[in-house]
């Protein structure tokens, strides 16, 4: 189990490449969407889980 929160910004790179590479399919959880956008691919897509509800995130 890896932590985005305890990673540097470039070891979250580096992860994150190495994440897209794979190219399985991949879930990944942080308190904050800035510590996993760069792991979002091309087909990637975001979710944000509140109270409850699933909301599908806009890509930038």
């Amino acid at each position: 189990m890896i932590f985005a929160s305890e990673l540097d910004t470039g070891r979250r790179r580096l992860l994150a490449d190495r994440l897209k590479a794979t190219q399985a399919q991949v879930f990944v959880s942080a308190v904050s969407a800035e510590q996993v956008t760069d792991m979002v691919g091309e087909k990637g897509k975001m979710f944000r889980v509140e109270q409850g509800k699933i909301e599908v995130q806009p890509q930038d």
